[in-house]
């Protein structure tokens, strides 16, 4: 009989939190970059660490990015907060003022940690998106020792290796409840790929068109 196996759901915020500011910026800048791909922006740009300067002062931004609908350029700021208690309504408010000051279009929170009730109505109100970034981990478990299994000709232990350590979720404007933005369905879509040439290589079949749809549809 075949070694009895699970994928234990290890998601938590540990890992996100633990990595230094700069690396967390270069995160957020992937899941912006990911998540412009997707919508297939125009013309768009992205800077990691920049300064930006308005007529009261110059601007430290986090990340800045820009692209073109219907011909106009649009501008946003992301702000990245490694932060391990929820978000409230002022920081959300001082990235409002700030967008203002600086004459951009569209602001961006991306954080380690929840958002009050009160910061998720605020940005509603003002067009603000709120991203909350996770770690991705899958460990592959043994039920009967317990032990971590690494099986390099194993589809599913290496469908689990491409995944990037970390995902992300957004509080849309225009949404009711969060969306999963990272990774991006196209990301997911070449790991499925991957996985289901691997089976076929390993096991002689195809996974089942259910979850071709979860993986593919739009």
């Amino acid at each position: 009989m075949g070694k009895e196996v699970n994928y234990e759901d290890k998601d938590s915020q540990e890992y996100v939190r633990s990595i230094s500011p700069t690396k967390f910026e270069e995160y957020c800048k992937t899941i912006l970059e990911g998540m412009a791909e997707e919508k297939h922006y125009q013309d768009f740009q992205i800077i990691h660490n920049t300064k930006m300067e308005a007529h009261d002062g110059t601007y430290q931004i986090d990340v800045f990015a820009s692209c073109k609908v219907f011909g106009t350029d649009i501008k946003v700021l992301c702000e990245c907060k490694q932060y391990s208690h929820p978000i409230g309504r002022a920081i959300v408010s001082t990235l409002s003022d700030k967008l203002y000051q600086l004459g951009c279009h569209k602001g961006i929170i991306m954080a380690t940690s929840d958002f009050q009730s009160g910061a998720i109505r605020y940005a509603k109100e003002h067009g603000i998106a709120l991203v909350k970034v996770y770690d991705y981990r899958l460990e592959y478990v043994s039920h009967s020792g317990g032990q971590a299994v690494q099986e390099k000709k194993d589809p599913f232990y290496q469908a689990e290796k491409m995944m990037p350590p970390y995902r992300a979720e957004c509080y849309y404007p225009d949404k009711d409840e969060p969306v999963v933005v990272f990774p991006t369905k196209k990301m997911m879509r070449h790991i499925y790929s991957e996985m289901n040439r691997m089976i076929k290589e390993q096991w002689g079949y195809e996974v089942p068109d259910f979850l071709e749809k979860l993986f593919t549809e739009e």
